[in-house]
């Protein structure tokens, strides 16, 4: 989330989280395969997934995005993680036999939440999971609409919470 509802200091900790939950996983091995975008009243695709990814060079490419800082379209994010392929076999590394899960890092606070949810439940329909890490003045409820579980939601706050996001995603799919 790059959109002027998230500050400065959230902004930076959104980026220390991601850091911290890319040193926590296993960055690379075949289990995890991390593709990125950043939205805010549109959708920037950052990267896609790849087998030589590393936590450092994740981080460094992280720490150099610039913010867009308009306003917040989670649903636009989530429909282009269907309609740009991300988990279409092939078509960017992703494969057709393992959890496929979106982990929206955000306060929530989306300009339309009924469309949110709408892309959210087609991520679901399509066996693709949704974690959600609030940053800043979140807005809980829209989080736990869009995951479908109030136990897939996070904090972003602490650093401690980016490594239970990492064991979360690491149980689930390294297994």
């Amino acid at each position: 989330d790059s959109s002027n509802s998230i500050n400065d200091i959230g902004w930076g900790r959104m980026l220390d989280f991601m850091c911290e939950f890319f040193n926590h996983i296993p960055v690379g091995k075949p289990c995890i395969q991390i593709a990125a975008l950043q939205f805010s009243s549109t959708v920037i695709h950052l990267f896609h997934f790849q087998n030589n990814q590393t936590a450092r060079g994740l981080c460094s490419f992280i720490r150099n995005i610039t913010r867009i800082r308009t306003n917040s379209k989670i649903d636009a994010a989530l429909e282009s993680v269907i309609s740009d392929g991300y988990f279409k076999e092939g078509k960017y590394v992703s494969r057709s036999n393992v959890l496929k899960v979106v982990l929206l890092i955000s306060d929530g606070n989306s300009d339309n939440q009924d469309a949110a949810v709408r892309q959210a439940k087609a991520l679901r329909n399509q066996k693709i999971h949704t974690i959600a890490a609030g940053i800043g003045a979140v807005n809980n409820d829209e989080l736990i609409a869009i995951t479908g579980n109030e136990n897939l939601v996070f904090s972003a706050k602490s650093l401690d919470d980016a490594s239970e996001v990492a064991c979360l995603l690491e149980n689930e799919v390294c297994i």
